[in-house]
């Protein structure tokens, strides 16, 4: 056995106990490919408790070389260099090593399986779990924007909702922040579902009914090689989705795989009904006519040169029903394709809006692997991302962007949002005014009091 397998098999307790704050020394070592982005998810998925996290991560070291353990003591020499001067200084047992299996240890298909852990990191705002394109794929890179993603969306809920979602440093901390978020959850649910009397209405109007479901035919899917996503029709030619959807399809471009090459593989398809032929339409290959990083907004175009005007006609640009009135406590509707499956509705509440941004929870968990969710693992929607939401009269007020459970096992998903009014802001300081206008027309004059 090893010098380096030793010093961790010889010093599990220590770590395990004096390692409360596991998070930076992760992202360390999955930054310098120290772990792969499986192990990653095994350590975040084994237990909300820090010690036995710190655990799995010593087991997973344990089976690796030389080098995998230098990253770790870099990582605990800037996080916890008493830790590291400790276990280096330790007298060497390699009695212990004889007590645990280090190939029982590594991360194998078996290992996740008995985990119930999924392939890639999974989310749910929709029905369905949709996979996690281009991040399953090990990439160290990209798991590490998402654990940053994910706490910035964290960091919002917590800041509107007024409850604690990112992760305490110390284990009865954190024992006592997971009882707090799980009593506000159930409160949420008793007051929206077993209290009739609940300022929140989910109920909406027949008619409105028929004005949602025909503005949901031009939701789209959107499809590249390895990869969907939601989007919605706004302008003659334009679709609407996020902007790390697009960054994902331009990820697939720079891969060296023929498949990726093809434009007719970068496609968004308009399911009309069920007596209707469905209209593909291939992107065309520019960048974004306009997006921001930080509202996650990318406004694409559409090669509709095969389609003539009467084929057309079926999809209505939504750009013109956007509207401002979003306010807590009001229900949106989500319309999108899970996981790229047929097109779905769910409806949420809003319970937080800021500047540019709305937190919603979903309710209902109809998802059959939602046991393996936890709340501190990214959890990003790539099948829905790029749902619109419509409030109850079919008006146009938000994007769906991401999202996350708040704990292990939660029956609920807290769910960000852009405002389309922000979006439709930012686009009209950066696209021609003409241009503008065809994305997201003015108006029509009529009876007003102003």
């Amino acid at each position: 056995m090893e010098e380096h397998q030793q010093i961790l098999w010889t010093n599990i307790g220590e770590i395990s106990r004096r390692l409360p704050v596991i998070g930076p020394v992760l992202d360390h070592l999955i930054s310098q490919g120290a772990i792969t982005a499986d192990e990653y998810q095994l350590v975040c998925h084994i237990s909300p408790v820090p010690s036995q996290k710190a655990n799995k991560l010593v087991q997973i070291l344990a089976s690796k070389g030389r080098r995998e353990f230098d990253v770790f003591a870099q990582s605990l020499k800037t996080n916890n260099p008493d830790l590291l001067r400790t276990i280096m200084a330790a007298p060497i047992r390699a009695d212990v090593a004889g007590r645990i299996s280090i190939q029982e240890m590594n991360t194998t298909e078996s290992t996740r399986q008995r985990m119930a852990l999924p392939q890639t990191a999974r989310v749910a705002a929709l029905p369905g779990t949709p996979p996690m394109p281009a991040i399953g794929a090990g990439s160290a890179a990209g798991v590490e924007h998402d654990i940053i993603e994910l706490r910035e969306v964290q960091q919002l809920a917590t800041r509107l909702l007024g409850i604690q979602f990112l992760e305490a440093d110390d284990e009865a901390e954190e024992t006592a922040r997971l009882g707090r978020v799980r009593d506000y959850e159930q409160q949420l649910r008793a007051a929206r579902f077993e209290n009739f009397a609940s300022s929140t209405d989910f109920s909406i109007k027949y008619a409105n009914l028929d004005v949602i479901m025909e503005r949901g035919r031009s939701v789209c899917k959107i499809e590249w090689p390895g990869g969907n996503a939601t989007g919605f029709l706004i302008g003659r030619k334009y679709v609407l989705t996020n902007n790390h959807v697009f960054d994902l399809m331009n990820a697939a471009t720079k891969r060296n795989i023929s498949a990726n090459k093809k434009p007719q593989n970068y496609r968004v398809t308009f399911f009309l009904s069920e007596t209707q032929t469905n209209m593909s339409f291939t992107l065309v290959p520019r960048k974004p006519l306009s997006s921001d990083k930080a509202l996650d907004y990318a406004i694409l175009e559409i090669d509709i040169a095969k389609y003539g005007e009467d084929d057309l006609k079926h999809l209505r640009p939504l750009g013109e029903f956007v509207s401002e009135d979003l306010v807590r406590g009001s229900v949106i509707i989500l319309i999108g394709h899970p996981d790229g499956h047929d097109k779905k509705v769910e409806f949420c509440a809003v319970e937080g809006v800021d500047n540019n941004r709305t937190i919603c929870v979903n309710f209902g968990n109809p998802f059959a692997q939602a046991q393996t969710m936890t709340y501190h693992v990214s959890t990003f929607f790539h099948g829905s991302s790029g749902s619109p939401g419509f409030d109850k009269d079919g008006c146009l007020v938000l994007m769906h962007s991401r999202g996350f459970y708040p704990y292990q096992g939660a029956q609920s998903t807290i769910e960000q949002g852009v405002l389309l009014s922000s979006v439709r802001a930012h686009a009209k300081r950066s696209l021609p005014g003409n241009t503008f206008l065809d994305i997201f027309p003015e108006m029509e004059p009529g009876f007003t009091f102003d």
